[in-house]
């Protein structure tokens, strides 16, 4: 297995000065790193918020758990001359129920690398880094346009904020017609046409055969679109790492705000089962027609 740590600068060169030579990590709950490193394993070390930097390979490990605030502080006693933390970072832990200490050798630096993660973990643990997170974003923006090139910024009603353009047909759109005809509407306004355009990520074209199917997308549809939710609506469709993600931005199905917008489907109700199975043939019919076929 390999594994990704998150960590701030200075305590990457220390791993890689050979002053630190243990990472310990600790949580309240059951996640990794407990009980998913072994020896042997390599770990990835990225700063915070910027790329990977260096590598070190797993020398040893010991795992703690049932802990109680004294099992923290014994630990900083015997083991802080190697792991070299702050007393905050101590204080901060002594909630903690498990810990892990990964002993460290073989650290060297690499080329920088970007990956994408999503999540608040900051130890994950993947078959490989490399692969197993999108190394690709898209920097599209919502508020963009370009009027001159018919790329619009349409506001609710289906107008364009900037220059007043109008020129869409609602019929099509809100009778569900035919996916190309429907296509053809969203690429009016800029952000749809961004993501019809979008560069695929390595992590989304790897799952490409399991997630292109017609069942599987229904049932995604029915998690985050079936009925609103206004504490999430909006944002429960990441960015990357799924072909469905991009083919949802691209159609236009990624909230209910948007159906609302574009298919003219109330907020106030539960889809139904023949949209439901509409939205999932269109999201297949775009990762066919515009994924595939350009790969």
């Amino acid at each position: 297995m390999e594994h990704l740590a998150i960590m701030d600068l200075e305590t990457i060169e220390m791993i890689l000065s050979g002053e630190k030579t243990i990472e310990s990590r600790f949580s309240k709950n059951n996640i990794s790193p407990f009980n998913r490193v072994a020896i042997g394993d390599v770990v990835y070390l990225k700063v915070s918020g910027g790329d990977v930097l260096a590598t070190f390979e797993v020398a040893k490990v010991e795992l703690f758990d049932d802990m109680s605030a004294s099992d923290i502080r014994n630990l900083k006693a015997q083991y802080n001359d190697r792991v070299i933390a702050p007393d905050s970072y101590w204080e901060y832990k002594e909630d903690a129920s498990y810990g892990t200490l990964i002993y460290i050798k073989n650290s060297k630096r690499i080329e920088p690398f970007k990956i994408y993660k999503k999540g608040r973990h900051a130890f994950v643990t993947v078959d490989s880094v490399r692969d197993d997170f999108p190394r690709t974003t898209n920097n599209i923006k919502a508020n963009d346009f370009d009027c001159d090139n018919n790329l619009h910024l349409f506001n609710m009603n289906l107008s364009c904020k900037e220059c007043g353009f109008d020129k869409v047909d609602k019929d099509v759109l809100f009778n569900l017609g035919d996916y190309e005809s429907v296509l053809n509407e969203l690429k009016k306004n800029k952000w749809n046409y961004d993501w019809i355009n979008a560069i695929i990520d390595n992590v989304a074209m790897k799952n490409i055969a399991k997630e292109n199917d017609v069942v599987f997308i229904k049932k995604q549809l029915m998690k985050s679109l079936y009925k609103y939710n206004e504490k999430i609506d909006g944002s429960q469709v990441p960015f990357n790492g799924s072909v469905i993600n991009y083919a949802r931005h691209a159609t236009g199905t990624c909230c209910r705000n948007c159906l609302f917008k574009w298919y003219n489907i109330p907020k106030s109700r539960f889809l139904t089962d023949s949209e439901l199975d509409y939205f999932a043939r269109f999201i297949k019919y775009y990762i066919n027609n515009y994924i595939i076929k350009a790969m």
